[in-house]
């Protein structure tokens, strides 16, 4: 739930420094509830866990809030819908869209398959990270810092 947030941050930031924050009023609110009912239903349902992905629910409700509602009505912020969900959420899930393998029936119930096949898919997202999600300058800015650090 946290990771389905994070994104928002900035934009969260923007609307409290513009003043607009009352715009985005609505969005924590309908997350709260989402997640209040969710949590509840699953809960009775699975127990912990359903506590846990009623919290999820609850956030992509917040998420989705922000995108379809509010984003459009914050005229002050330069904010294009598209490009806000392509950077914020498509590159990290292209990225690790290698892991999925992981789901597949027969790789998650032989454990020696598994661990193969875990190794090839972290190099495979490491790989996908770095020359497709990451870019030029983040990748530049990377590789400074891994240079100061191996000079330490």
């Amino acid at each position: 739930a946290n990771g389905l947030r994070m994104p928002l941050v900035p934009y969260s930031v923007m609307l409290l420094g513009t003043g607009q924050q009352r715009v985005a009023l609505w969005a924590p609110i309908v997350e709260g509830i989402a997640n209040l009912i969710a949590s509840v239903v699953l809960g009775r349902i699975y127990g912990a866990i359903g506590v846990a992905y009623g919290t999820l629910i609850g956030a992509a409700f917040g998420v989705l809030w922000q995108i379809v509602i509010n984003i459009p009505r914050t005229t002050v912020i330069p904010c294009r819908r598209l490009a806000f969900v392509r950077e914020g959420y498509g590159r990290a899930v292209v990225a690790f869209m290698p892991l999925l393998v992981l789901f597949v029936p027969a790789v998650s119930s032989d454990a020696t398959l598994r661990i193969g096949v875990l190794g090839i898919a972290i190099i495979l997202t490491a790989a996908v990270f770095w020359f497709i999600t990451l870019q030029d300058t983040e990748r530049t800015r990377f590789k400074a810092l891994l240079a100061r650090r191996r000079l330490i």
